[in-house]
């Protein structure tokens, strides 16, 4: 048994928006039930904003719940914006498609670019998170941040199970 690893692969915009819906999703009924909240909120503020609108009083004399539904829009509308700004940026930056090359040893994981060179222990990990595309390894210092690895990068199923096997050996 292997106990070192190389992998090679060139991120693809799909593993970044990969790993934002399953930090979204790590916990599948909680992530859908945000949603759910969130939709029914946005669609109160809607119906609540529409007949205010077309009601024709003036927004002076509007309800406390019209002025918090519009509020709640103009916050939606600014974090959607907020964030396709960032990931278009990002996205536009060269840089981030420079090609991965992960090793896997006894002493810890070495991400190597072009760019960076992170030499990680294996306690900065807290545990090895799979679907069916991707293998993710979130940081103990912060959940919501962490290190996805596409099942792509790895040339056969064999060594698919060499990975879990390594991972498993070092994290709790």
């Amino acid at each position: 048994m292997a106990d070192r690893l190389v992998l090679n692969y060139t991120p693809i915009r799909r593993d970044y928006v990969a790993w934002l819906l399953h930090r979204f999703f790590r916990n599948r009924v909680m992530g859908w039930i945000k949603i759910i909240v969130l939709v029914q909120i946005l669609l109160i503020s809607l119906v609540l904003m529409y007949f205010a609108v077309s009601s024709g009083i003036s927004p002076g004399q509007w309800p406390v719940a019209t002025w918090l539904s519009a509020f709640f829009l103009v916050l939606c509308g600014a974090t959607v914006l907020r964030q396709w700004l960032f990931w278009r940026k990002f996205f536009s930056d060269p840089n981030v498609f420079v090609p991965f090359k992960v090793t896997l040893q006894h002493s810890g994981v070495h991400f190597k670019t072009g760019l960076a060179d992170s030499k990680l222990k294996w306690e900065s990990f807290t545990t090895l998170e799979e679907n069916r595309d991707y293998f993710f390894l979130p940081y103990r210092s912060a959940k919501n941040v962490g290190q996805p690895i596409p099942k792509r990068a790895f040339e056969t199923v064999e060594q698919q199970s060499i990975f879990r096997t390594i991972v498993a050996k070092h994290l709790k």
